[in-house]
């Protein structure tokens, strides 16, 4: 079964409300396939997963009121089995309180390639997996073009 990477943000929000995650985005598209409206069910399976691979490596944000409070570090990966089919949550860009991506710039699409390799590696599976080109739809990359981003993609998968 195919594996794929859903590109989010360094909080791991899943709320859609007032288009924090759009439903245009591949994550947005994601929750409502597997999930529907109630993201309950995601929100604790991506918190199992960073309890169990990154217990205790974020920084607790105070700003945030209807939003997740711990920020990790871009190229953290939260893993989701649905029905035997794994999906990657790949944060690849911190959010403001109100949902808008910051920090997004070609340094950070490259560190979350590494967090997302090096996860592979120790946790990953034989399957085949597909990675959309991070960074340069709703997320907003800065200092970087199309062609940036899927140079470095392939570069960090044909090694």
């Amino acid at each position: 079964m195919l594996q794929v990477v859903i590109p989010t943000n360094t909080t791991f929000d899943t709320t859609m409300s007032g288009d924090f995650i759009s439903i245009k985005s591949i994550q947005g598209q994601f929750q409502r396939k597997h999930y529907g409206t109630d993201f309950s069910e995601l929100d604790a399976a991506i918190k199992r997963s960073l309890d169990e691979y990154f217990p205790s490596q974020y920084e607790k944000l105070s700003d945030r009121k209807k939003t997740n409070c711990n920020r990790y570090d871009i190229g953290t990966v939260a893993k989701v089995t649905i029905k035997g089919q794994h999906f990657y949550f790949l944060a690849v860009a911190d959010v403001s309180k109100t949902g808008k991506p910051q920090n997004v710039t070609m340094e950070n699409v490259t560190k979350a390639l590494v967090g997302l390799w090096d996860f592979l590696a120790r946790e990953g599976h034989t399957e085949p997996i597909a990675i959309p080109v991070i960074g340069t739809g709703r997320a907003g990359l800065k200092d970087g073009t199309l062609e940036d981003v899927v140079h470095e993609t392939l570069f960090f998968f044909c090694l």
